[in-house]
């Protein structure tokens, strides 16, 4: 909305950080969804009394490293958890 009405007034520079920072959140917002779906049973399984947020389900699988899955493991050293 606001940025949009006033998108002849951006600066090239700004224009550029500002994609730039929508396409870092969109490559994050991916990854962890990566994550969640390749950890869904470690997370279930492991840290399923956890509540979301503030980075506590990382903690938790995290924590629990050596009972959780090499699925989950590997996708978390890809997108660089871990």
């Amino acid at each position: 909305g606001c940025l949009f009405a006033y998108q002849d007034k951006l600066t090239a520079k700004c224009e550029y950080a500002l994609y730039d920072a929508a396409a870092q959140l969109e490559r994050a917002v991916a990854a962890l969804a990566y994550v969640v779906n390749e950890c869904d049973d470690d997370l279930e399984k492991l840290c399923g009394t956890v509540n979301p947020g503030d980075g506590r389900l990382q903690e938790c699988l995290e924590k629990n490293d050596a009972k959780g899955s090499d699925r989950c493991k590997s996708a978390m050293k890809e997108v660089g958890l871990k």
